[in-house]
């Protein structure tokens, strides 16, 4: 079981300036299939230096620790008791809090990846400010 929950006040930008990933989670409990998608998640952003330091025929080394890079937000507390340690052990943050309160209500900070928004993402959005990528409902 995970007790991992979010500190007071806003969470900082990443030092490294890599994108936090959010994910707005919708359900009371935690399914074991969400649970296997986060860990999923939690993979991919732990393999993200090692995968662009390979591209650029660099050596890996490993970065200093950070900040979380994977926060499920808005958990039911039941949802937060109930998760698999090894999403918290990962290095994902699990709150109760909502992404507004985690990013104290500027959410000019946060990218919400919208399948349904009016126009797509361009790579001249990277330049944007953004340190927040924010899932929502289903995955």
């Amino acid at each position: 079981m995970s007790t991992s929950t979010a500190p007071t006040g806003a969470i900082a930008p990443q030092a490294h300036g890599g994108l936090r990933v959010v994910v707005e989670h919708m359900e009371d409990g935690l399914s074991e299939w969400s649970a296997m998608e986060y860990r999923h998640i939690v993979r991919c952003l732990a393999d993200e230096p090692a995968a662009v330091a390979a591209a650029a025929g660099a050596a890996a080394t490993s970065p200093p620790p950070q900040p979380p890079r994977l926060v499920l937000s808005a958990m039911a507390p039941a949802a937060i008791r109930d998760a698999p340690r090894d999403l918290s052990d990962g290095g994902a943050l699990l709150t109760e809090r909502s992404i507004l309160e985690l990013v104290d209500n500027d959410i000019s900070r946060v990218l919400l990846m919208d399948p349904a928004a009016p126009q797509e993402l361009a790579p001249e959005d990277a330049d944007r400010g953004f340190d927040h990528v924010l899932f929502g409902g289903i995955l």
